[in-house]
């Protein structure tokens, strides 16, 4: 049981007992397994004398003692607390509290759990790489990750009851989902996937409005046409091109390059985005420009097969049967 006061950074509002906990304080309830007694706002007769304890540390050890710094404070401090505050008889009860924990409440309580609200344990982080479809496996379940992430390596951190999810550069939060009971389960959060549901024009608008470059539309309508049949999967990997994609002068520079390749498909443009980045990182000269030449005049080329006449396909058949044509 954890009995506390009405503070905002744990409790959003308590309206007759229909009580809200904050995100993380519901998370961190539910990963220790407590249950919470939420003391009545205005009433200290629901929260008997618990306040008093902090004006009778601040009267009868700070008032008389000064200190350099905050670590000078904890050994002097802790003999007070033995000696002093619950060493002697307690007015209200005619008991010792020290005694009375050693025989009485101590084998009531139980261990924290390790927490990963703990900053000071340090719990170790997992690994694991996100698929194409942006899922992780973990304790024989799947769990979604953000698509940016789709084929990417995430940190994970298990609790008792959530896992959480972690950018493996920055160490911020992705997201979290409930541990469920038993293995083949799928977890996916809203939002982590595009929505199969979308009709292509309505994924189209939403495409169209995330990259401002003159020939971003222009790719759409090309991959559009090429690829409708396997639109929804290539409209995964272009949301997520125009999401990761920073540098939009490259980017530009790859739409344009694909444009002349007459290459539409949302890996080519992937491709070459990365090819562009990685020659402008090491200042060696674009292979893909080098290559433009060349694709010009493949591209011009005539695909049409040469059409011969009956009477070559006779004489042919003539020589290998040994007969007059």
């Amino acid at each position: 049981m954890l009995v506390i006061d009405q503070d905002k950074l744990m409790t959003v509002s308590e309206n007759s007992g229909e009580i809200r906990h904050t995100a993380d304080f519901e998370h961190f309830i539910q990963e220790q397994d407590l249950a919470v007694w939420l003391c009545r706002k205005a009433d200290p007769q629901s929260k008997g004398k618990v306040e008093n304890a902090v004006k009778f540390v601040k009267t009868s050890f700070f008032s008389a003692r000064t200190f350099d710094s905050v670590q000078d404070i904890h050994e002097p401090l802790s003999t007070w607390l033995t000696r002093r505050a619950n060493g002697k008889i307690h007015q209200a009860t005619g008991r010792i509290p020290a005694r009375v924990l050693e025989l009485e409440e101590r084998k009531t309580l139980r261990t924290i759990r390790s927490s990963i609200y703990d900053q000071h344990v340090g719990i170790p982080r997992d690994t694991r790489k996100a698929n194409s479809k942006g899922m992780i496996a973990f304790a024989g379940n799947s769990f979604s990750v953000p698509q940016k992430y789709a084929e990417r390596t995430v940190a994970v951190q298990s609790g008792p009851v959530r896992l959480r999810i972690y950018d493996m550069d920055s160490g911020s939060e992705l997201c979290s989902h409930p541990l469920p009971e038993g293995k083949g389960h799928n977890i996916v959060s809203e939002g982590h996937r595009v929505k199969r549901g979308s009709k292509p024009r309505e994924v189209y608008d939403k495409l169209a409005d995330r990259v401002e470059l003159p020939g971003w539309k222009a790719f759409l309508d090309a991959n559009l046409e090429r690829y409708q049949r396997y639109w929804k999967d290539q409209s995964v990997h272009l949301a997520r091109i125009a999401e990761t994609a920073s540098e939009l002068d490259i980017l530009d520079s790859a739409i344009s390059f694909c444009e002349s390749a007459e290459c539409y498909g949302a890996g080519d443009l992937k491709s070459a985005y990365e090819h562009l980045c990685e020659s402008r990182d090491t200042g060696f000269p674009s292979l893909l420009e080098q290559a433009r030449p060349m694709i010009s005049i493949r591209t011009k080329a005539s695909s049409e097969v040469a059409k011969r006449g009956i009477r070559y396909y006779i004489s042919a058949l003539s020589l290998v049967l040994g007969v007059p044509a």
